[in-house]
């Protein structure tokens, strides 16, 4: 049975969108439509969204709910 963990679902409605994956150290997507098969890091998602070159994501510092953190660096990949 396929590891649910790694699935990647839309936050209102749970479809489907493909499987967490890491290549060559990066945390990419991995999606798959009919017999193809890609992948696509997150950074390249955005450019396709926007239309706009992206260097890299900035995620904001996170806090449990106890109010510990749960990242401890602001800046998460590049291309």
């Amino acid at each position: 049975m396929k590891n649910r963990g790694n699935e990647i679902r839309t936050p209102r409605k749970g479809a489907r969108i493909g499987d967490r994956a890491i290549i060559n150290g990066k945390i990419v997507l991995m999606v798959k439509a009919g017999k193809q098969e890609d992948y696509i890091a997150p950074e390249q998602l955005i450019e396709v969204l926007y239309g706009a070159p992206v260097e890299r994501i900035v995620f904001q510092q996170a806090f449990s709910d106890d109010g510990s953190e749960r990242w401890k660096k602001d800046v998460v990949g590049s291309v």
